[in-house]
């Protein structure tokens, strides 16, 4: 069957319900082996020859089933998930442009709305289960130890839904990608006894530590105050990641290590900021608040940046090593703020996309170089020479 044919069929099986479970992987062969007996699973690219590439562009629908003659047939995802999991089973991709992405995916009831100030069970990431209150905002929900009041809880929520809008709009994926079964689609900041440091976070369910948060609420004096919920904002981006599963799309273009440290600190460091910034917190006061009140505990990005322009190293320089207690994301989260101050919000969606849409194309960054020119590769197709003299004049990244 054409090329084109195969690809509405995986569309249309791409179509899954809104609050679905997730049974996991489509097994390939053996629908193949229904449909057709004999043939075998295969990846054909845009000129319908097979192909080993997963990762291209509408990859997710190149999938067919090869028949001994060499012959192709379009495959039925669909079919091949009502076998494994029912007929109410659909098969769904969840990156288009990653062809092992899908995975079957069944209509389920939606959850019981669960009213502000609900107690609800938790397991934080230390394992351990607690009670916590639950205030839930438009696309994210609060969890403290202590009831709100009705001020204080719409307050929270404006803050963490407003560092959500930001996190959805510039990971240029789906996200949240972890979220309380209570409530699903839904990103989540809990108060918790324990976790993984003063806040843990992967993929929009974040934590902060009860010591921190108290702390910060008592030097910032409220729950409606900004840095208050600093740790939070910082968690909901965080995420492991490698080189074969990375955190976000745009990860293999921004950072060779193994585990993409660099910019599994940068990017969520970048987000927290431009949000702090959307919610009313300059730079300027930002870091006026670190010097006198002692919270946020560090300088922000803008401070960060100066250093390292203060300095002779050119910006892949500074992204290969730490200097003098200077952590390297730093350089690439204050660059990618500035781009955001200098640009505006909507050319850093599309400048992040620009990034995603490189790394699908070329794969894993092999250098520090090579980021580098990424770089510069992404402010060409999204601000032109404008953003790309930018780049080179004021952050030294060179080709």
């Amino acid at each position: 069957m054409h090329n084109k044919s195969g690809a509405l069929l995986l569309a249309l099986a791409a179509m899954a319900p809104l609050t679905a479970k997730n049974h996991g992987g489509v097994n390939l062969n053996a629908q193949c082996a229904r449909q057709a007996p004999g043939s075998r699973a295969v990846m054909v690219d845009d000129a319908n020859k097979v192909t080993k590439q997963n990762s291209a562009p509408n990859r997710a629908y190149s999938w067919r089933c090869q028949l001994k003659d060499g012959s192709l047939q379009s495959m039925n995802l669909n079919a091949a998930c009502a076998a494994q999991h029912g007929a109410t089973a659909k098969a769904e991709a969840f990156d288009k442009n990653d062809a092992y992405s899908w995975k079957c995916v069944s209509a389920e009831a939606p959850p019981p709305v669960i009213a502000a100030g609900t107690l609800v069970d938790y397991k934080n990431y230390k394992g351990q289960n607690e009670k916590l209150y639950a205030y839930p905002g438009t696309r994210s929900v609060i969890l403290v130890p202590t009831p709100l009041s009705p001020a204080e809880a719409a307050a929270a929520n404006r803050l963490i839904d407003s560092c959500s809008a930001v996190f959805a709009d510039m990971s240029v994926s789906r996200w949240p990608y972890n979220t309380l079964p209570q409530f699903p689609g839904k990103s989540s900041v809990a108060v918790v006894k324990a976790t993984c440091g003063a806040g843990c976070g992967a993929g929009g369910r974040a934590e902060i530590q009860t010591k921190e948060f108290n702390d910060a609420h008592k030097r910032m004096g409220s729950l409606e105050n900004v840095p208050t919920w600093q740790v939070g904002y910082y968690e909901l981006g965080r995420g492991g990641s490698s080189h074969k599963n990375p955190g976000f799309v745009f990860y293999p273009a921004l950072d060779p290590s193994a585990g993409h440290d660099v910019v599994a600190s940068a990017f969520p460091e970048f987000v927290m900021s431009v949000c702090v910034d959307r919610l009313g917190v300059t730079p300027a006061a930002y870091e006026q608040s670190y010097k006198t009140a002692g919270y946020p505990r560090g300088p922000g990005v803008v401070e960060y940046g100066r250093r390292y322009r203060e300095t002779a190293r050119s910006f892949t320089q500074a992204l290969e090593k730490d200097f003098n207690g200077y952590y390297r994301g730093w350089a690439l989260s204050s660059m990618l703020f500035d781009l955001y101050q200098q640009f505006g919000y909507e050319r850093m969606q599309a400048f992040m996309g620009n990034l995603a849409a490189i790394a699908t194309e070329s794969g894993q960054v092999k250098s520090h170089a090579q980021v580098s020119k990424n770089l510069l590769e992404a402010a060409r197709r999204t601000g032109g020479e404008a953003m790309v003299s930018y780049l080179r004049g004021t952050w030294r990244v060179a080709d």
